[in-house]
């Protein structure tokens, strides 16, 4: 394959974090152009999970064009994202963005749950106790949906661009295994670690994070977790709270203060993804599954989920199901769910049946979750600037941090 250096047009439009890449490539064959293009509309479709689209297309090197919805920041091609440096136990830190810019931030690894595997983490002092030197009580983790983006730079979006804003809470961000940062703020990516990585690395990435950033200097050892997960990121966030009960650490499930989801997929990955594939592009349907059969991740990372993360129990296993058991083991546990009623991604109809269920056990006086629905008409998987404003509100309205039983 012959690649070259392209750059793809800039996007003067904020748009929100998301998950769609610019995936650039380029070979002689029209053919391959188009079946390429067809693909790169493929992963934006299966990986636009926070973003905003464009005001135009984007053009793709190589002739073929699409118009994607895209992170506020377009990351370059997969083929040309530069792999990491040989010390894989530095996480580059670069000069913060958006939300997190003038913040102090330091960075740190923490094991996955493969063997081998590691994810960097990022966390931002709060603007109040850098100033007064106090230590942060609070500490917000947003982790967003599926693709191959860096966190490092800090330019945050959902609940961590509201607590930044507010500037009494410390930031945290999770990057996947294989992914970070050059000094510029440019993503990096070693394949060798992304294609191992699973949706159990991402959980466990997250939970050891959290455990980390309490054993920061500035960071009180009890401090509470405030998450929001979207898309991806709400199924992650979901099994980390399972997996922390199932063990039965109650006083690290009392320190979660709020849990913020939204786009929450419920089905398990693989059928969602061939249900995706079906309503926006039935051609691609053959081509995944060869994939997927072949473990062919030279296609499968363009989504974002290599054939062990697709294979992986955790895939299989559908986020209701997974829910309905965490109600057995946190029974009362509070859940603000954000969904745009028009979100083919991930259908409203599953989150409302899934509300119902949980309504109805509370009525017979059955272990249920308390789930809190933010329906927005119009919106779609990507949401849009309601959900900047009702998350505003919420980090308003949480007032001075209670501790709860337990927590101590």
């Amino acid at each position: 394959m012959t690649s070259t250096t392209s750059e793809l047009v800039p996007l003067p439009t904020r748009v929100r974090s998301g998950d769609a890449r610019g995936v650039s490539v380029v070979r002689e064959s029209s053919e391959w152009r188009r079946r390429a293009a067809a693909r790169f509309a493929l992963a934006l479709v299966l990986v636009a999970c926070g973003s905003r689209p464009p005001p135009g297309p984007v053009a793709v090197a190589g002739g073929a064009v699409a118009t994607p919805a895209v992170r506020r920041h377009t990351k370059p091609p997969v083929s040309e994202i530069p792999r990491p440096p040989r010390d894989a136990g530095a996480c580059v830190v670069p000069a913060q963005r958006g939300v997190s810019a003038a913040l102090e931030v330091s960075a740190f690894v923490v094991p996955a749950d493969t063997a081998g595997l590691h994810c960097c983490a990022y966390l931002r002092r709060s603007r109040a106790s850098s100033v007064a030197r106090t230590k942060d009580e609070r500490i917000v983790l947003f982790q967003n949906g599926t693709g191959i983006y860096t966190t490092a730079p800090g330019d945050l979006d959902g609940l961590a661009r509201a607590a930044g804003k507010n500037g009494n809470f410390a930031l945290l961000s999770v990057d996947k295994p294989g992914v970070g940062s050059t000094v510029a703020g440019i993503t990096t990516l070693d394949r060798e670690a992304f294609d191992r990585h699973t949706l159990a690395d991402l959980v466990a990435c997250a939970t050891n994070a959290i455990d980390v950033s309490r054993r920061q200097p500035h960071v009180s050892e009890d401090a509470s977790v405030l998450a929001h997960g979207h898309s991806e990121g709400a199924q992650v966030w979901v099994r980390v709270l399972t997996a922390v009960s199932e063990r039965g650490d109650r006083a690290w499930a009392a320190r979660v203060e709020a849990n913020v989801l939204s786009g929450l997929p419920l089905e398990p990955v693989t059928t969602g993804a061939e249900r995706q594939l079906g309503v926006f592009l039935p051609f691609e349907i053959e081509a995944f599954r060869r994939a997927a059969t072949a473990h062919d991740d030279d296609y499968l990372v363009l989504l974002g989920m290599p054939w062990r993360y697709l294979e992986h129990p955790m895939a299989r296993e559908s986020t209701t199901a997974v829910m309905e058991r965490l109600a057995t083991l946190r029974p009362g546990a509070r859940f603000e769910l954000f969904h745009g009623e028009r979100d083919v991604n991930a259908p409203i109809t599953n989150v409302n049946a899934l509300v119902a269920s949980q309504a109805k056990a509370k009525r017979e006086g059955r272990a249920a979750l308390e789930l809190r629905l933010h329906a927005y008409p119009g919106a779609d998987h990507q949401l849009d600037a309601r959900l900047d404003t009702d998350l505003d509100t919420f980090v308003a309205s949480l007032g001075p941090r209670r501790r709860e039983p337990g927590a101590e």
